[in-house]
């Protein structure tokens, strides 16, 4: 019976990367022919991904977090985002809106994968896990993810709280919106978010949206991915429910590589 139970016991496994497989391959046409220009992003999308971009920095040694975000954006849009210093930490940023639409409202960003940085193999365990296991052992084990959003929430009462991320920055802001796997209480911050925006969001053979379903997502969710990104090509929006949106672009004709998140922080290339 054991030896029955460990040759059987993976199938489910298996047979969900060959269904993830086979829908990636259907897929991929689609997304070739329905690619946008990153144009097209919005004001709170691209304060999102610059956020993302300061969460790889250090909070207090080179290369230093910027105190202040300022950007123009489309026709004499400016936007301003300044850190919450006491809300921040190394694997996460917390930017207040200053101007625009949703002034007043905080933008929470988990750190990326820090390639190229002394830090890189704290985050080779948490990426192995994402691509295996579907990212339980971080759902289970990193309660800060959850702390981090409850302490934005308690700060920002009444206000639009956004999250983001790029890579496996942005795997954690999924994972805080899915309120985990639901089985702990602290983990129930997914009441509390209202937007989230990740890009290239770190994704697996077996990808965590289909495990833990989108049936606790709060949160209106737009997953931003450029066309052929392998790291996130198994996310599909099908996977967390009605709330969710998948977005395919066009890589930056000046972006270093299709996972590269300069392609959503450079200014938006002339079509």
């Amino acid at each position: 019976m054991l030896l029955q139970l460990r040759v059987y016991q993976p199938l489910p496994g298996i047979a969900q990367a060959f269904v993830t497989a086979v829908e990636v391959a259907v897929r991929a046409p689609i997304n070739a022919l329905s690619r946008k220009s990153l144009r097209t992003l919005t004001p709170a999308e691209r304060s999102c991904a610059m956020v993302s971009k300061a969460c790889y920095k250090y909070p207090d040694r080179d290369p230093i977090r910027p105190r202040r975000i300022s950007m123009s954006i489309g026709s004499g849009d400016h936007w301003t985002l300044d850190l919450v210093p006491d809300l921040s930490a190394e694997k996460f940023a917390c930017y207040v809106i200053i101007d625009g639409e949703h002034a007043g409202c905080p933008i929470l960003g988990f750190t990326g994968t820090r390639t190229g940085m002394p830090e890189f193999g704290e985050d080779v365990g948490p990426c192995v896990d994402i691509m295996l296991g579907c990212a339980m052992s971080m759902i289970l084990n990193d309660r800060w993810i959850f702390r981090a959003v409850q302490e934005v929430a308690d700060r920002y009462r009444g206000k639009r709280i956004f999250l983001t991320g790029h890579s496996l920055g942005g795997t954690r802001a999924l994972i805080a919106a899915l309120g985990g796997d639901g089985s702990q209480k602290h983990m129930l911050v997914n009441e509390l978010v209202h937007e989230v925006h990740v890009f290239n969001p770190g994704s697996g053979f077996r990808p965590h949206g289909s495990i833990l379903g989108g049936g606790r997502l709060r949160a209106e969710t737009f997953i931003h991915r450029i066309f052929a990104d392998v790291v996130s090509i198994t996310h599909f929006s099908g996977y967390f429910g009605s709330k969710a949106a998948l977005t395919v672009y066009s890589q930056h004709p000046e972006g270093s590589n299709t996972h590269s998140l300069d392609n959503f922080t450079l200014p938006p290339p002339i079509d």
